[in-house]
């Protein structure tokens, strides 16, 4: 009975083990907000939760006393987790809620889980290493679906990613399976037909390997691959044997190491060479996060702080090398420092970068040389981890969960090859198992919420895309409390807000946000809301520190355009037209084009004007009312020909999102009394049904000297000269202009002006 219960926990451990590797790597939703990575995630900390249920139960029930050894590399990775934990409690822009800090409590578990399953089982490769060649052949598998047209890219950019939603992320997890594949297929037997059929497996495998990584141009996973392979030849094959035996003198010493230092150099040099702009951003990327380091080089900046602080430290560098213009164009917005140690070393100082390292060291430090010629899941174990190593140098693989889980693995095994630290009995520690226990069930539970709201922000989400804003606003209000830590919720919430023409309620929601995201379009926002509000000085300053912070941006310059056009400072607003004109493009798209047009429009009509009482002048060949044709909403057409000669035309363009609009016509309406001897024409550029909407709701119809009409942005643009919303043309009965009023204008002055 006992061999059964033992062969039947086994097996358990086996059939969990499957479904956690196998689930990380394949699984995806998205009906989740971001479901290609937290579908990941929440599958990953949900089956390790049941394993550790399993396993602790298992545990507390046997009565035979058992002994797992503790190594050093044990003891140094939960010094490392105590010390993030210390700091996402003594920092602004951490949350015991935050799923990273979940993510990285149950990459540490995962290691001592996959301590106890080798310290259980002595050989698990003949089972394992298959397991491992499915999961790489699935996700080529999903390419080939990806490359044919029946399944979706998820990473636009590129026609495949595999199940992850970044091609580099697809490229690093099918390296990370290389030296295992190399093992594979160099054990199997080329005498019998099985044999045959795995070289010939693991051989399709590395062709296709080398043509993804080359056709996506993923420069990290071709570096980490050479080297993984090359260290795998050099202990299969005794390399080092073979070298002792040449390099006899100092000087045969010295010229192979510097043989191998110029190849090394070289690769790099070449693979930097391949995407030059994409290795120069890295490089600026790095800078400024050292001069964020510096800051507080011993305690870091606190849990997650690179996305909440990177941003400021990039506007500081740029404001301190304005001239640097090749380093600006290479600028962009920032959530991950695309090295892991760099990262590390902002958010967690000195202390937590020697923990982390000295983690990776002590597992390498007592592993002899015959020790891994012998050891075949020794050997691949120390490529997967010189894989994981040297991407984590070029990218933020510590953030890849599937890689992640997959070399941590490894680690545990390579743990268990070194010097034990403590014999640790298990029947000691029950009372912690007995407490993880419950601690495991709570965390399930809030796991389980989790999900939820994220079902429900990805829902609010697709209503917002859709343009039903109110329903979104509801369900964001009612995730509200349990989500405010998350700083890309807030940002999303105040986003929908804006939309709603809620300012007040998204300008709150933006300053809590703003301890925990610093972003180009986060401070655009925040401009925009204040400039809704009549907060133009706030603005002014949002719109210049978005720009501050990612300088080759066109967006914050074109607000800023917008907005003094809308206050009337003519000069300034010829100013930022002429900077966005002459800016340096660094992606082109419809949308930048469209500005580009607009702002050339701006300069070519508007040359050598003043500011002089708001007004802008317009050439005298234009004084007089230009001849038009616009359509009516209740059917028909209106011209400059339709209107009685003995009365005052008013034309107003507006747009019926626009507030100010709004309140102007409004303003009009409530007035209509003083402005008997006035025709009034709003003109919109909207779609009919939305200007029929507001036609109805404003009741415009009780109203007969106002009629509203629509017209082409074109049509606006070329007769009248309209950038902005709300803009007035008031004419004399002659059809001479008066007054040209771009932005608000009230109705005392229109009556000023026609009396």
């Amino acid at each position: 009975m006992a061999a059964l219960y033992s062969k039947i926990h086994i097996w358990g451990i086996r059939i969990l083990m499957f479904v956690i590797l196998l689930g990380c790597c394949a699984v995806y939703s998205e009906q989740l907000f971001d479901g290609i990575k937290t579908t990941k995630s929440f599958y990953f900390l949900i089956v390790l939760g049941l394993a550790f249920i399993y396993v602790s139960l298992h545990i507390l029930l046997k009565k035979k006393s058992v002994t797992l050894p503790l190594s050093f590399p044990d003891i140094i990775i939960l010094l490392y987790l105590l010390w993030v934990f210390i700091r996402l409690l003594t920092s602004q822009t951490g949350s015991i809620l935050n799923i990273d800090f979940w993510i990285l409590c149950g990459v540490v578990m995962w290691y001592f889980f996959s301590r106890i399953i080798f310290f259980k089982q002595k050989d698990i490769s003949t089972y394992i290493f298959p397991l491992f060649i499915l999961l790489g052949y699935f996700q080529l598998l999903f390419c080939i679906l990806q490359l044919i047209g029946l399944i979706s890219s998820f990473y636009p950019l590129f026609p495949v990613s595999g199940t992850f939603d970044n091609s580099s992320e697809l490229c690093i997890f099918l390296t990370s399976l290389l030296p295992i594949i190399c093992l594979q297929g160099l054990q199997a037997d080329d005498t019998n037909s099985k044999g045959i059929f795995m070289r010939i497996i693991c051989l399709f495998y590395i062709f296709c390997w080398f043509v993804i990584v080359c056709m996506l141009g993923s420069r990290t996973s071709l570096l980490s691959g050479i080297i993984g392979i090359g260290i795998f030849i050099g202990f299969r094959y005794d390399f080092a044997k073979y070298l002792r035996q040449r390099l006899t003198t100092p000087v045969r010493k010295v010229a192979f190491f510097v043989l191998g230092m110029f190849m090394f150099i070289g690769i790099t040099f070449l693979l930097s060479q391949f995407k030059k702009e994409s290795a120069d951003g890295r490089l600026v990327i790095w800078k400024v996060s050292l001069t964020g380091i510096c800051e507080n080089p011993i305690f870091g900046h606190g849990f997650n702080a690179f996305q909440a602080k990177y941003g400021h430290f990039q506007a500081k560098y740029f404001q301190q090398n304005p001239d640097n213009e090749s380093e600006i164009a290479l600028a962009d917005n920032m959530m991950f420092g695309m090295n892991d140690y760099i990262e590390i070393g902002f958010n967690y100082g000195f202390i937590g970068l020697f923990l982390y390292g000295l983690f990776w060291l002590s597992l390498f430090k007592r592993i002899r040389y015959e020790s891994i010629v012998q050891d075949n899941m020794l050997l691949v174990s120390v490529c997967v981890l010189a894989i994981y190593l040297v991407s984590s140098g070029f990218y933020f693989t510590g953030r890849m969960l599937p890689v992640t889980i997959i070399t941590f693995f490894f680690a545990a095994y390579v743990s268990k090859k070194g010097t034990i630290f403590k014999q640790m009995k298990i029947n000691r520690i029950k009372p912690i198992f007995l407490i993880g226990l419950f601690i495991c069930c709570f965390a399930l539970f809030a796991i389980i919420r989790q999900i939820n709201h994220y079902l429900k922000w990805e829902l609010a989400n697709q209503y917002s895309q859709y343009g039903y804003i109110a329903e979104s606003v509801s369900e964001y209000e009612n995730l509200f409390s349990d989500m405010k830590h998350n700083g890309q919720f807030l940002y999303f919430y105040a986003k929908v807000l804006y939309e709603n023409k809620e300012y007040k309620k998204s300008l709150e929601c933006l300053k809590k946000a703003e301890v925990l995201i610093c972003r180009s379009d986060f401070y655009t926002l925040f401009g925009d809301v204040c400039f809704q509000l009549g907060e133009y000085h706030r603005a002014k300053q949002y719109y210049e520190y978005a720009l501050q912070i990612v300088p080759n941006r066109f967006h914050p310059l074109y607000k800023l355009f917008q907005m003094y056009i809308h206050t009337g400072e003519k000069g300034k607003a010829t100013q930022v037209a002429q900077t966005i004109v002459k800016k340096k493009i660094k992606i082109d798209s419809i949308e930048l084009q469209k500005i580009l047009r607009e702002c050339k429009e701006y300069l070519r009509d508007n040359k050598q004007t003043s500011d002089k009482d708001n007004i802008f002048p317009i050439k005298k060949a234009e004084d007089e009312m230009p001849d038009f044709k616009f359509t009516l909403i209740n059917n028909g057409f209106i011209q400059n020909s339709d209107f009685d000669d003995d009365k005052y035309v008013l034309i107003s363009f507006f747009n019926s999102e626009c507030d100010l609009c709004i309140n102007e016509i409004q303003a009009l309406t409530d007035s209509i009394s003083f402005l008997k001897q006035c025709q009034i024409l709003l003109v919109s550029s909207e779609d009919s049904t939305k200007i029929a909407l507001f036609y109805q709701q404003y009741q415009v119809t009780d109203y007969p000297t106002i009629r509203v009409a629509y017209a082409t942005e074109n049509e606006i643009k070329k007769l009248f000269k309209v950038y902005v919303v709300p803009t007035l043309y008031v004419y004399h009965p002659d059809r001479r202009m008066i007054k040209y009023k771009p932005g608000p204008i009230t109705v005392s002055d229109i009556i000023r002006y026609i009396k």
